[in-house]
């Protein structure tokens, strides 16, 4: 049963005495999302890379929930719709800031929340800024924000990689002969045209790179 209808959402962007972050995105419209720290705007990223992200709408509007007599307002710090699963709430936290009771009632707002419609996830900065993906996700964000790939360099790419299984991004720049151009070959990677590991290897010069689906 929910019991959120007298809730107002809250406008991050309008809140005055806290902190306001900005990330740009490219899943919704506007495609500024307004965060309350930088750790939150850290997991945006993760949002944003994840191909099975529809949309994330940052504190979307809470619900009421019980400890003992006392009734308490929870805001999450994103509601997150998916292509093929059911939307979630993410609640972002600082590991070395937890509250010392955090354990005692966050699973009771867990409850409530399923009540409420959806499943409600924890995210530490532990997950956030694990390495080498939190870097690899940055890198390929802002080729995705400022990256340019000529059709020149797309087909001479395509070419090279069609003989060999693999190449080093370096060995492929230099077929190419276009040393100083690895910022197209993180933009064709941020198309998904090329494909590289990266959950485990940090993107760079040395990195392996195939064609994406070889």
């Amino acid at each position: 049963m929910t019991n959120n209808r007298s809730i107002k959402e809250r406008k991050v962007k309008n809140m005055r005495g806290r902190t306001t972050c900005r990330f740009p995105s490219y899943k919704q419209s506007p495609h500024t999302v307004y965060t309350e720290s930088a750790t939150e705007t850290d997991f945006c990223y993760h949002l944003e890379a994840d191909p099975q992200v529809i949309e994330f709408i940052s504190q979307p509007k809470g619900f009421y929930y019980w400890i003992g007599p006392e009734r308490h307002i929870y805001t999450p710090d994103f509601l997150v719709h998916y292509k093929n699963a059911p939307s979630k709430y993410f609640e972002i936290k600082v590991v070395q800031f937890l509250p010392d009771d955090f354990w005692e009632f966050f699973p009771i707002i867990q409850k409530q929340s399923l009540l409420e419609g959806f499943e409600l996830e924890l995210v530490t900065d532990e997950f956030i800024y694990k390495e080498p993906v939190y870097q690899n996700i940055k890198h390929l964000h802002r080729a995705r924000k400022n990256g340019f790939c000529s059709d020149e360099f797309r087909r001479i790419a395509t070419f090279a990689l069609s003989n060999v299984p693999e190449l080093t991004i370096r060995e492929l720049l230099d077929y190419a002969k276009k040393p100083d151009a690895i910022g197209m070959v993180y933009k064709l990677i941020q198309e998904k045209e090329l494909f590289f590991d990266i959950n485990n290897i940090p993107l760079g010069p040395n990195c392996l790179v195939r064609k994406f689906n070889d």
